[in-house]
């Protein structure tokens, strides 16, 4: 987890990914630096199909959040523009893509090696 602090009106940027078209979920907590209860402001995410920049969208900003990427954006950011100075907790874990790579290259060359075993007779 990492820990951004976000000042009281600025806009912060929390995520930016350029990424390829899959569906991504994310998700964030945020707290009031002064103890206040709930946190408040807003949330705004902005996404791009290519060249062509969407329209972001805006949410309120809670103690919990969480934002989509949908397979359209391959830019994807979130800002976070809070009323008061807020701690913002990101949950961004890194993606097991070397594992799934290590997974494929393993079992082509088994199937490679099938194959070569099996000509050899």
């Amino acid at each position: 987890m990492k820990t951004i602090q976000a000042k009281a009106g600025k806009s912060t940027k929390i995520l930016s990914k350029f990424s390829n078209s899959s569906t991504r979920t994310y998700s964030f907590s945020a707290s009031p630096v002064s103890g206040e209860d709930a946190p408040s402001g807003t949330v705004e995410v902005k996404g791009s199909n290519w060249i062509f920049p969407g329209r972001p969208t805006f949410h309120p900003l809670k103690a919990n959040n969480i934002v989509t990427k949908s397979m359209w954006n391959v830019s994807f950011k979130v800002f976070v523009i809070p009323e008061q100075d807020v701690n913002i907790e990101t949950k961004f874990g890194k993606k097991k893509w070397p594992l799934l790579i290590a997974a494929v290259v393993i079992g082509i060359v088994g199937v490679a090696a099938a194959i070569i075993m099996i000509s050899a007779r």
